[in-house]
C-alpha cells in the first residue's frame, strides 16, 4: 500500500524524487568517506607507532 503511494508520488513529482535521490546518494557518499577516514586514521596511528619503535 505504502509502496503504491510512493510510486504514484514519484510519477507525479519526478523532479522532487530526483532531488531526494541526489540527497540520499550524497548522504551515502559522505558516510563512505567517513568510513574511509576512520580506516586512514587507524593506519596512520599504526604507522606512527611503528616509527616510535
Amino acid at each position: 500500500e505504502q509502496a503504491q503511494v510512493n510510486r504514484d508520488y514519484i510519477m507525479k513529482n519526478p523532479f522532487k524524487s530526483k532531488i531526494n535521490n541526489g540527497i540520499y546518494n550524497l548522504v551515502e557518499m559522505v558516510l563512505e568517506i567517513l568510513q574511509c577516514l576512520q580506516r586512514l586514521k587507524l593506519l596512520i596511528i599504526l604507522l606512527v607507532n611503528q616509527v616510535k619503535l
